[in-house]
């Protein structure tokens, strides 16, 4: 893919957030939600508008919505508009959550990737271009 992808940003912690934000911020100019009832009415916006996210980094312990349930949902989405296999948004977690409960639960749901933070700069890039997107542009 030679375009910078359009990215949201979800974590219920405003340090957090920023920290990812401020992280990608040369590659993209992500959009930030602070929950999980928040990221899932900007994803359907940005479907709606023709706008779809390429990459959504997730937190998993959140209030209301954890991220296992955001990422359900947005498969759920995805399928009832026939957004299916490699065309959907890809799900990075990024969370505190290391345990193999909530890695496999993340996985089953949908997600491409998984990193415990504290997240590196490096490690971010390097899920970022697992998933296609290229970042020899950027100086990591």
């Amino acid at each position: 893919m030679n375009k910078h992808p359009k990215m949201l940003v979800v974590d219920d912690d405003w340090t957090n957030r920023k920290i990812i934000s401020e992280t990608i911020k040369s590659f993209a100019n992500p959009d930030e939600a602070n929950d999980g009832k928040v990221a899932l009415e900007m994803f359907r916006y940005a479907l709606e508008a023709g706008e779809k996210y390429d990459i959504v980094l997730l937190d998993i312990m959140m209030p209301d919505i954890n991220g296992i349930e955001v990422v359900k949902r947005i498969r759920e989405i995805e399928t009832n508009k026939n957004i299916l296999g490699l065309c959907g948004v890809k799900i990075i977690m990024c969370t505190s959550a290391g345990d193999s409960c909530s890695v496999m639960g993340s996985f089953t749901k949908g997600c491409e990737a998984y990193l415990v933070k504290p997240i590196s700069k490096q490690a971010l890039f390097e899920e970022i271009e697992n998933l296609g997107f290229s970042m020899s542009t950027l100086v990591v």
